[in-house]
């Protein structure tokens, strides 16, 4: 139903993001500042990004750490914006689930 939809886009968009701002706002920026090269404050948040989506069913969330790595890219690509990074979690969210 209508509602329904609206509910889920709501949720997916929060879930992108929360995550965005925590992974890519928060997390990324201070691997950089504690010395991290961009590649390595990208490949760490990556890495953690990842293992916050292990569950019984994804074990090894391969997809989801290569998306969190595009996700730190397009944040560094953009001058450490995220709202790139938002957009194409919350699509990316949208059309998997």
């Amino acid at each position: 139903s209508r509602s329904d939809t609206l509910f889920v886009t709501g949720i997916y968009f929060n879930a992108g993001v929360s995550e965005e701002a925590f992974f890519r706002g928060t997390m990324m920026p201070y691997a950089k500042n504690q010395g991290a090269s961009d590649f390595w404050s990208n490949a760490i948040t990556a890495l953690l990004f990842g293992a916050a989506h292990i569950d019984g069913d994804n074990p090894f969330p391969i997809a989801q750490t290569l998306g969190g790595y595009y996700f730190g890219y397009l944040t560094q690509k953009n001058q450490w914006t995220m709202s790139e990074s938002v957009f194409v979690h919350f699509w990316w969210d949208i059309i998997a689930i």
